[in-house]
């Protein structure tokens, strides 16, 4: 495995142990804050849209 793949894997292995830890958060504004700083990390996205709709049932 390169250098290259190592930081990679290392950079995913953070990317969701950082999710998961999501899992306790109560606080919603805190939860999309904390969602959404590591997706945008891991993607180099400059910019995150989050879109909410309600399920219609």
């Amino acid at each position: 495995m390169g250098d290259f793949d190592a930081v990679r894997c290392a950079a995913e292995r953070d990317f969701y142990r950082r999710l998961l830890d999501l899992g306790g958060q109560n606080e919603i504004e805190r939860l999309l804050d904390q969602a959404l700083k590591p997706i945008t990390e891991v993607t180099g996205a400059t910019l995150s849209i989050l879109s909410c709709t309600r399920a219609i049932r």
